[in-house]
């Protein structure tokens, strides 16, 4: 049996700092039960923090509708040593606490450079906030082989395909016998996970 990688939920600043953490289990409990491990947030950075010994690094990021800390250290420090105050990132992480401080741990931290990129995460933002609403379990869902082999024919198609600069949707719905909706949910499901991203509307790669 298979299982889905846990879903990085899109989230605004305030659902996770408005949520209940558990620091044994790791999860975060949102306002509407909705328990969370992988979040999927976007914001401005407001500060950048690196300790004395160059071993800690911080940003500070806003959504508009709160702020949060990004925490690096060691290794891990170059997925945030390149940012700057008034960048725009996306990021997916893991929610962490400490000293009664939520903050993200960073898996992918990619700087937004395309304006309509922005436009197009806060209207995903919205309609997953909408479609999210009332949902009170965690999502751990079991697959059936069809699922799994076009979730895999697909990231092996964009790994294929992609020679520099992603490939678009077009590409992928003439490579692939799947309806335009079918092919949707699944680039849906496959960027809420952190398996691919978008670097342009329309345009994408593997996570590497």
């Amino acid at each position: 049996m298979a299982f889905r990688r846990e879903i990085a939920f899109k989230l605004y600043l305030k659902e996770i700092s408005n949520g209940k953490y558990d620091k044994e289990e790791r999860v975060l409990t949102l306002s509407n039960g909705l328990k969370v491990r992988r979040v999927h947030v976007i914001g401005t950075v407001v500060s950048k923090y690196e300790g004395k010994e160059k071993n800690y690094l911080a940003l500070t990021i806003d959504d508009g509708s709160d702020t949060i800390r990004l925490k690096v250290w060691g290794e891990d420090i170059p997925k945030l040593a390149s940012i700057e105050i008034g960048d725009t990132v996306d990021v997916i992480g893991r929610i962490r606490e400490y000293g009664g401080e939520l903050y993200i741990s960073p898996e992918i931290v990619r700087k937004i450079e395309d304006p309509n990129f922005e436009i197009l995460r806060e209207l995903e933002m919205i309609k997953s906030y909408v479609s999210r609403r009332g949902k009170t379990e965690e999502l751990e869902v079991e697959m059936v082989p069809e699922e799994i082999d076009k979730r895999e024919q697909l990231l092996r198609l964009i790994e294929e395909k992609d020679y520099g600069e992603g490939v678009s949707m077009d590409t992928l719905s003439e490579e692939l016998s799947l309806d335009e909706e079918e092919l949707s949910d699944l680039i849906i499901e496959l960027l809420n996970e952190g398996e691919i991203y978008e670097p342009k509307p329309g345009v994408y790669r593997r996570v590497l």
